[in-house]
């Protein structure tokens, strides 16, 4: 039989690394008194398979769940924060799903969590996924970013391999980061017309992407941004970026664009075969 252990507050409302150590269970259930989860709780606690925490705490701190190799499922319904590497190298995890509270994912807070399938975000609150939040998640097959995201951090779905799909917001996005999507499985994009700056590398080796059309918004696309997309026949550059980078396709692929502008120019320059708009 499992144990299971519900942690009372003592002097504190803090879930701490003190107690984390004392936990010898598989189910932590955390009641109402607590408000945090503070910094290393349960870091490298290959035991613990599931964390029931009352929706009272809103702060999950950095590397508190830490390769907690065991670890199936938490409840996450009123976490405003979750810091860095918080739940990383979690490999069994398989669902996140996030409370309309959260403002904060700090970076790499669920990189290498190879089992994690499903990603839920609700409300608008959160501006910005940070560096590797999703690093290597291999089994996510679908991401919607949420509306109110401006930005996507370098390395955030970097070699999620079986990301197939990716749904962004209508309006806001305005910056995709280095190698954000590297190497997923993406096989179409449709961009908003906010989006201003696409990084180095930013769908580097996304072997299955198909189509990509880019708004006239976009004033910066990074070297390398589409390169290795061996199934990419066309790029399409609805507007003139004011910086663009090198070998941002492969030789193979076609940019389509306006006549007579900095992107002809560009892609005559760098011997891409063009067509215009």
């Amino acid at each position: 039989m499992e144990k299971t252990l519900t942690w009372r507050a003592r002097e504190r409302d803090a879930f701490d690394r003190s107690e984390g150590k004392e936990f010898k269970g598989k189910t932590l259930v955390l009641g109402n008194n607590y408000h945090s989860i503070q910094e290393y709780a349960l870091k490298n606690n290959v035991k613990v398979k599931e964390a029931e925490i009352s929706d009272t705490v809103t702060v999950i701190g950095m590397q508190s769940f830490y390769h907690c190799t065991g670890l199936r499922n938490i409840n996450l319904e009123g976490v405003s924060q979750i810091r860095k590497e918080a739940f990383s190298g979690c490999i069994r995890l398989k669902e996140a799903k996030f409370s309309d509270k959260l403002w904060m994912l700090g970076k790499y807070s669920f990189s290498q969590c190879k089992r994690l399938e499903a990603i839920k975000f609700e409300g608008e609150k959160l501006r910005k996924l940070e560096k590797g939040t999703f690093q290597e998640c291999e089994s996510i097959e679908k991401i919607c970013i949420p509306k109110g995201m401006e930005s996507i951090g370098d390395r955030a779905f970097y070699r999620c391999i079986n990301l197939h799909q990716v749904i962004f917001p209508e309006q806001g996005l305005k910056s995709i980061g280095r190698e954000a999507f590297y190497w997923t499985g993406i096989q179409e994009i449709e961009f908003p017309d906010s989006l201003e700056e696409i990084g180095e590398s930013a769908f580097l080796k996304s072997k299955m992407l198909e189509k990509a059309v880019l708004p006239s918004s976009v004033r910066k696309i990074g070297k390398w941004a589409f390169h290795g997309c061996s199934k990419l026949k066309v790029l399409e550059i609805q507007g003139e970026p004011e910086e663009i980078g090198e070998w941002i396709v492969n030789k193979s692929t076609i940019i389509r664009c306006r006549r007579g502008g900095r992107t002809e120019k560009y892609a005559q320059d760098a011997g891409f075969a063009v067509e215009y708009l």
